[in-house]
């Protein structure tokens, strides 16, 4: 299935992540990527989560971005921040020492 498809029907685009992360499961890097970047593009028009973003790359590795979008989201004040400490798609920053000053500046270490 392709991003334009997902993401162009007219659809939410929260449901969009869900299937980029399925992609991202089954080894499909090039659709997650599509999808992502069809996302991302759609912050322009209508109201996408950077939580969703930032957890995206977060599954593909891409530690940087996936910090840039979480920073994001704290400015945006979203409320998927507060699985920041038990999402599993947020695995692969774990070891990052970003992390833990992350979770430590919104107060979830305590």
């Amino acid at each position: 299935m392709t991003a334009e498809r997902v993401v162009g029907s007219g659809g939410v685009a929260g449901p969009s992540f869900g299937l980029a992360h399925l992609a991202v499961g089954r080894g499909d890097e090039a659709t997650a990527r599509s999808m992502l970047a069809a996302l991302t593009a759609a912050r322009t028009t209508r109201v996408v989560s950077a939580w969703g973003i930032g957890a995206l790359h977060a599954s593909l590795g891409d530690a940087d971005e996936a910090f840039r979008w979480l920073d994001t989201a704290v400015e945006e004040h979203a409320t998927g921040l507060i699985f920041l400490r038990v999402h599993p798609r947020l695995d692969p920053i774990r070891p990052d020492p970003r992390y833990p000053a992350l979770v430590s500046r919104l107060g979830l270490d305590r």
